[in-house]
């Protein structure tokens, strides 16, 4: 009798299971369907944004040759684009906008980027300038740029700029708890690194610089005076950026205490609750296309604290840890 009822019990619980398995895998097969259709709408919609485009470009180069500015497109030169921006910000938005805009000289080798400043530079006066005179910048500026508008100011003063450092940490970030720096800092973003700048390449020693200044008050440790440790140290290699080197053997010649971490949440959190800070080096995704580096200084129920040093936007929100986990290459964690 024991073993019936056993077995009909096996035979429920199969037919349970069974029964379990057909849910779900009709509900991935709507799912799946679902996603499909999504997947065709979405296509369907790029190809009736870039029609329009190409249709509106199209319609307004004709429109300008008739009102007689054809031939001022072919003759504008390097030597025009000063003076066509010598009294920006005294005319009519539009005014300034359409001058930017129309201009066919092909200055980039990139000429997706060319493309895509253009269309940025008709949304923002500050960058029609810079768009407008852009031999005067480097390209990887302009690439750095057209991933990320809360440069503009930072690339805007790059012509006129002394390529040094000119100032350290204000007296608001030296009684901070945790002080946000920006690599592009115009205190230090001009001063060079390696082959290009702080602004551009020093994310690992700003956030080095976040760390040691939090941990330590030490006001001789700003991003520049890291970038300089960092390339007579030979933790800059030319060409592909800073080395993870520089994050524990800089750390240590500042006085700091450092570990590489796991890539385990209650580990990270422990050492944020003894005091410490945390550098992660992070894979592309929401926070780089390439490589990149950030410190995470706090956290609660909503996730972690983060100090980007390329964003302020991406700085003012917070970051579960699935959120970040799969971008997560390396973790060092820092105390006294």
């Amino acid at each position: 009798m024991q073993s019936e009822k056993l077995a009909v019990e096996r035979r429920k619980r199969s037919e349970a299971i069974k029964r379990e398995r057909t849910a779900a895998m009709k509900r991935a097969a709507v799912v799946k369907k679902r996603r499909k259709i999504m997947r065709r709408r979405l296509k369907f919609l790029v190809c009736v944004v870039i029609l329009a485009v190409l249709l509106y470009g199209g319609i307004s180069r004709i429109a300008r040759y008739w009102a007689g500015e054809g031939h001022a497109q072919n003759t504008y030169d390097t030597a025009a684009a000063g003076p066509s921006y010598a009294d920006m910000g005294q005319g009519s938005g539009e005014e300034v906008l359409s001058t930017a805009i129309v201009d066919d000289r092909k200055l980039l080798r990139n000429r997706e980027l060319e493309e895509k400043l253009a269309m940025m530079a008709a949304d923002n006066e500050e960058i029609a300038a810079i768009y407008a005179n852009r031999e005067q910048y480097p390209e990887e500026l302009l690439a750095a740029l057209a991933g990320n508008p809360e440069m503009t100011d930072f690339v805007a003063g790059y012509p006129d700029a002394e390529k040094k450092a000119t100032g350290g940490f204000s007296e608001e970030e030296l009684e901070a708890e945790s002080p946000l720096l920006l690599q592009w800092d115009s205190r230090w973003g001009y001063a060079s690194y390696g082959d290009s700048n702080i602004g551009i390449a020093g994310c690992a020693p700003t956030c080095l610089s976040m760390v040691i200044l939090s941990l330590t008050g030490n006001a001789e440790a700003t991003p520049d005076a890291l970038a300089d440790y960092s390339m007579r140290n030979g933790h800059y290699v030319e060409g592909i950026g800073t080395a993870w080197t520089l994050l524990s053997d800089g750390a240590k010649e500042y006085g700091l205490t450092v570990k590489e971490l796991g890539l385990d949440e209650d580990e990270m959190k422990t050492c944020l609750n003894r005091g410490g800070l945390i550098i992660c080096s992070m894979r592309p995704g929401d926070f780089t296309t390439t490589g990149h580096f950030i410190v995470l200084y706090d956290y609660d129920a909503n996730g972690f604290y983060v100090h980007d040093p390329n964003s302020r936007i991406r700085s003012d929100r917070q970051w579960s840890f699935a959120d970040i986990k799969y971008q997560i290459k390396n973790i060092w964690g820092y105390t006294r």
